[in-house]
């Protein structure tokens, strides 16, 4: 009897024993199994990520490609604007002829300067020049040469004026030059080179008067310093008062007009 119940009971622990392996071993199959399907999981999701990633990264690229790209037509089209806005203003002062200002803008310019010129006690000094029978200069040679010679008085001008002098074309065969900080005497100076350079100026036709021509100018100076200071419209009155007061005294010649 008492064998009879050890054989029950040591079978009942193999069992057991062998249930809780089973056990013990479906466990761990199933975690096994889990494990290889999270792996397999992974593994298959990583690269679909990896690639959309890639995309998106593209993507993002691009589109700042595509704003850089946008940001830098913008900008040159802002530039080329501001050019074209720029060149009509420039248009608007230029003579077309001589290139150099024109009439409205001297006066824009020329009142600017003087006043500023009158606040700091400094001289301001203005060439009046008419060139000598233009008319006849026109009739005889045609005006083709006429626009020649206007050049050619506009190129002397320049020339003997300092970069921080203006030279315009004030109407017709007139011309205004707008010396800043120069004493009359020294206006009389470099009116005087500009009159003999002129007369350097040779007429290019295909048909030459018999008499030749002779291109002169005359020029009246004025300035306003620190004994009268004058307004733009009345400097500009008086240097031309001087400038005919020249041609009356017989043309190709510089004439001053004290206060």
């Amino acid at each position: 009897m008492k064998i009879l119940l050890l054989v029950v009971l040591l079978g009942g622990l193999k069992s057991a024993e062998a249930r809780h392996d089973q056990a013990t071993h479906v466990t761990a199959l199933w975690l096994n199994s889990m494990h290889s399907l999270k792996c397999s999981a992974f593994n298959g999701l990583a690269p679909i990520k990896q690639e959309e990633q890639a995309v998106s990264d593209i993507q993002i690229h691009a589109s700042f490609s595509m704003l850089m790209l946008s940001a830098i037509v913008l900008a040159i089209a802002l530039i080329r604007e501001r050019r074209h806005k720029h060149r009509l203003q420039e248009l608007a002062h230029i003579d077309h002829l001589t290139s150099l200002y024109n009439r409205r803008y001297l006066y824009r310019l020329g009142k600017r300067l003087l006043n500023r010129s009158n606040k700091g006690a400094n001289s301001f000094a203005a060439i009046m020049l008419d060139v000598d029978h233009f008319k006849q200069i026109n009739d005889e040679y045609g005006h083709s040469t006429g626009d020649q010679v206007l050049t050619q008085i506009a190129r002397a001008c320049i020339d003997e004026c300092r970069p921080s002098d203006i030279v315009g074309r004030f109407g017709g065969e007139e011309f205004l030059l707008l010396l800043p900080n120069t004493q009359l005497s020294e206006a009389l100076i470099v009116a005087e080179r500009i009159r003999v350079k002129i007369t350097d100026i040779n007429i290019d036709s295909n048909n030459p008067s018999p008499q030749g021509a002779i291109i002169s100018a005359s020029l009246g100076v004025c300035c306003s310093n620190q004994e009268t200071y004058l307004d733009f419209d009345e400097l500009i009155k008086r240097a031309d008062e001087a400038m005919y007061r020249a041609k009356a005294a017989g043309r190709n010649r510089v004439q001053s007009l004290s206060h």
